[in-house]
């Protein structure tokens, strides 16, 4: 129990004396910056207490001079038993901070950004249509003339009805391969391509036997 005991007091007894000498180290520090500079002159300070030395630095409204600082240095120095490293940064007037601070607090605050524009229905259709009309036009057979398209919009996604002037149908295999090639093109796997062959009027068919003679 003695050796128990004994093993225990001294780190104890250590840790005091640290905690002691580290509390001189401070009370030093604040007596001597106490003198060093005048009343509202500090604004901040930063005070490393080290087993061997102390590194001090002050922000200040003042200028002190590097005589002082050393004088100060060494005051500390006798009353806390550590070398001192002490050094003085100026920063603006007390007013002048002051002033400062009370222009930050006056600043607006930024806006917020502006919401984006709503889109309307007739914006969005013309989007769509912009989109699908050159795809169609693109992968449309050239020899048989497309007389217009409707786009429709449902649940499951978009519609396109297209009229065709031809002498016969398109053949269902031609109809997927187009409806495939939009689907890739306009990234739209749920679109739907219905085709309806119209008659081919007279006017046109008079342009077609006139080209042929």
């Amino acid at each position: 129990m003695i050796v128990l005991l004994g093993a225990v007091a001294v780190p104890l007894k250590k840790a005091f004396v640290q905690v002691a000498g580290e509390a001189v180290a401070r009370s030093a520090v604040q007596q001597v910056v106490k003198h060093l500079l005048p009343p509202g002159a500090l604004v901040s300070q930063q005070v490393d207490v080290e087993p061997r030395s102390i590194s001090i630095r002050l922000f200040a409204t003042e200028q002190v001079s590097e005589d002082k600082q050393r004088e100060a240095e060494q005051r500390i120095q006798q009353r806390s038993g550590r070398s001192v490293s002490l050094s003085v940064a100026s920063v603006a007037s007390q007013s002048e901070l002051t002033h400062m601070m009370e222009r930050l607090s006056a600043t607006p605050a930024m806006p917020p950004p502006a919401p984006p524009a709503v889109e309307t229905i007739d914006r969005l259709r013309a989007k769509l249509l912009g989109r699908i009309s050159p795809a169609l036009t693109a992968i449309w057979p050239t020899a048989i003339p497309l007389s217009g398209f409707e786009v429709a919009l449902s649940d499951n996604g978009v519609i396109i009805d297209a009229q065709y002037e031809s002498d016969r149908d398109l053949s269902p295999i031609a109809l997927g391969l187009i409806s495939k090639q939009l689907q890739v093109d306009l990234k739209l796997p749920t679109l739907v391509l219905n085709a309806r062959r119209v008659r081919v009027t007279r006017h046109r068919n008079s342009e077609r036997e006139a080209q042929a003679r």
